[in-house]
């Protein structure tokens, strides 16, 4: 949730990209590619961004929200059944590894609080707060569930309070009333994706001096090559000039 990072990484990406892919995880409210559109700025539906974000629990896959899916008779016979059609949307492994990042967002970030609030199991989710705490959201899933909350006035007036504080609380309250089996299932990963262990505080591989570490994933051929050098401690022998003359008295 630090604001800096996440522009100059839209700006890096190019922000008519950073628009493609929005449009391609379905949301057709009206964006533009100005630096802003990497932290929220522009209004979009509860609906939207679940359906958005249901693109990252299904691996990349964008499928159309439905309210209902099917009729079945008293028999249980199916009357009728609505097809839903399935339309790749996004890259597996780019989706597997924002998958991670959101992974860490509810373990130790600003989501932390659905752990707190006894959720278990395989869960991602981002919170999001606009100026003034107008909008708290939040939006949970996994590969097999999802739920977006947002927490407002209809009036506009500012709430004053964050996504972690207004909206994370009201989906651990829902969640933990679904079935635990819905977040069992991990995310698949795909064949291009390998791990590294890295040094959180450099980026680069973590060395044997390393009092830090941690498991990262990459897409093939993206990993750090350079391990940290930066916690190595070098003694080097002093200099036959720099060698104290011996002491009689010793």
């Amino acid at each position: 949730s630090i604001n800096v990072p996440t522009v100059r990484a839209a700006l890096e990406a190019g922000l008519p990209s950073v628009l493609a892919a929005a449009r391609a995880a379905g949301i057709g409210s009206r964006l533009r590619a100005y630096p802003s559109i990497a932290l929220g700025a522009f209004e979009i539906s509860p609906m939207e961004i679940a359906a958005a974000y249901a693109v990252f629990a299904n691996g990349g896959v964008r499928v159309e929200p439905n309210a209902i899916v099917g009729v079945l008779g008293g028999d249980g016979s199916v009357l009728q059944r609505k097809e839903t059609p399935l339309a790749p949307a996004l890259p597996a492994d780019a989706v597997f590894l924002v998958n991670s990042m959101l992974r860490g967002a509810v373990q130790r970030g600003t989501a932390s609080g659905a752990r707190a609030g006894g959720l278990r199991g395989v869960l991602a989710g981002k919170t999001g707060t606009t100026n003034d705490g107008r909008d708290a959201w939040f939006v949970g899933f996994s590969p097999r569930f999802l739920t977006a909350i947002w927490v407002g006035y209809d009036d506009n007036r500012g709430l004053h309070l964050s996504g972690s504080e207004a909206a994370v609380p009201i989906f651990a309250d829902f969640t933990r009333s679904v079935p635990p089996g819905y977040f069992t299932e991990n995310f698949p990963v795909p064949s291009n994706v390998v791990t590294a262990e890295i040094d959180p505080d450099t980026g680069m591989l973590a060395g044997s001096s390393c009092p830090r570490r941690m498991t990262e994933v990459f897409i093939e051929g993206t990993a750090p090559a350079m391990q940290c050098r930066r916690h190595d401690f070098y003694f080097d022998e002093p200099s036959p000039e720099e060698t104290p003359a011996a002491n009689p008295l010793w």
